[in-house]
């Protein structure tokens, strides 16, 4: 019977060991989606402010990979914080209910052992966030090279882009290199404490048993209690020399979750009537990245339902003043006003869906030539209203030409049509 109940115990145990394992894998993984969600839709809405301070690719690693930090502490390290935690005060409590001294020598070495593991958890933490960070500029780097391997081929660049990438990963290295060294002195401090507590312990056990103060079965007891203490005092190091790196990465990850953009979403008038009367009223504005530099200095006009052409020479800021027209800035003086009201007074999304904008150079997406002209319609626009469009811009007989026509992808930014057609 005995036999029975504690393979009972056991089988109950591993049927609940894999209950947790299989509950915290799928809250994690539920949780980190809604949170990579939410902070992909937070940095749609960002201003071009931001994005003038920080690279694609680096948001992006940071986007995928300090979140996938997150889910691991959610996923793993919370499990095995728990796990440790019991492990540790159930074998602290069991050690001094079988003898305190031995267990008071065992111990003694416990307080040193964890000044060791906070100083190498510091320097760790340090050198994770700087492995991180060389990490996302790397991946910026890489992202901005494959996106760009027209200009990288007709330059014969590759060579320079591939010498590039690997200093990158080099100083990656290198950082990588510090951590491990630290974290190898530490585990050997530590157990090089830990031989010379259980020589101790053993000496002290071995002489009690001889002198008959101490039963054989309760050194052996003791000495399993004191193993399970040691696994859970180092379960709880190793969690400790990850934790800096893990929190500041949260961090991170949390502080581009709740950035709030300069330029606000959701708030402003919305005309039931667009007249389209534009005025400009004595500009001036500097990109947040040159502040001492103006790049428009008091600039006025008005257009009235009239065609207005803004010519002038290269770096005169005629691109600048299209884009405080979509209001992808604003300006430090002065003021843009659409029927009389200040941009800045006017919901966004209504303003930039009175605005219609051909940039010089187009993007398109890796979506259908019918989502890419719809892209900016609103929704339920219909396929003959995409034709139309495409034959108002000439484009309709090519389109008819690909392959699938209008469900035919021109690839990641158009790569797979000519400059002239994307244009169209």
């Amino acid at each position: 019977p005995w036999l029975l109940v504690v393979a009972a115990m056991h089988a109950a145990s591993w049927i609940f060991e894999i209950g947790v394992g299989i509950l915290f894998a799928l809250a994690a993984h539920t949780a980190i989606t809604r949170l990579r969600t939410r902070m992909f839709r937070n940095l749609l809405q960002q201003d071009m402010g931001f994005y003038e301070a920080h690279v694609s690719g680096e948001l992006s690693s940071r986007l995928i990979n300090d979140s996938g930090m997150l889910q691991s502490f959610a996923q793993f390290t919370s499990q095995e914080l728990l796990q440790a935690v019991v492990r540790f005060i159930g074998s602290l409590f069991a050690m001094f209910l079988t003898h305190p001294t031995l267990a008071l020598l065992a111990t003694l070495v416990s307080p040193l052992n964890w000044l060791i593991v906070r100083r190498a958890g510091a320097i760790s933490g340090h050198y994770g966030v700087v492995q991180q960070e060389t990490l996302a500029k790397a991946n910026g780097a890489a992202v901005e090279v494959l996106g760009a391997m027209r200009t990288v081929q007709a330059n014969t660049a590759e060579l320079r882009e591939a010498r590039r990438f690997m200093r990158q990963l080099n100083h990656f290295l290198r950082v990588v290199v510090v951590t491990v060294h630290t974290q190898t002195l530490v585990i050997f401090a530590q157990h090089g404490l830990s031989k010379l507590r259980d020589v101790a312990v053993l000496a002290l056990g071995m002489h009690q048993v001889v002198a008959g103060e101490l039963s054989l079965g309760s050194f052996v007891a003791f000495n399993t209690y004191l193993s399970l203490y040691e696994q859970g005092f180092s379960s709880l190091a190793n969690i400790w020399l990850n934790l800096s790196e893990t929190l500041i990465s949260i961090g991170r990850f949390l502080q581009l979750l709740e950035r709030q953009p300069s330029i606000a979403f959701g708030t402003g008038q919305r005309p039931a009537e667009c007249r389209g009367k534009l005025e400009v009223r004595r500009v001036s504005f500097a990109y947040p990245s040159a502040r001492d530099n103006l790049v428009l200095r008091n600039v006025s006009f008005v257009a009235d339902q009239c065609v207005v052409a803004v010519v002038g020479a290269s770096g005169a800021g005629k691109t600048t003043l299209g884009r405080l027209l979509e209001r992808f800035y604003d300006p430090q003086e002065g003021a843009l006003l659409l029927d009389g009201v200040d941009f800045r007074d006017l919901d966004l999304r209504w303003l930039r869906s009175r605005i219609g904008l051909v940039e010089q150079e187009p993007a398109l997406f890796d979506l259908s030539i019918s989502e890419n002209i719809a892209y900016g319609a609103p929704e339920g626009t219909t396929t003959e209203q995409i034709e139309a469009a495409a034959r108002a811009a000439f484009a309709h007989d090519f389109i008819m030409e690909l392959d699938h026509g209008y469900a035919a992808r021109p690839g990641e930014r158009g790569v797979r049509i000519s400059g002239g057609q994307k244009q169209r």
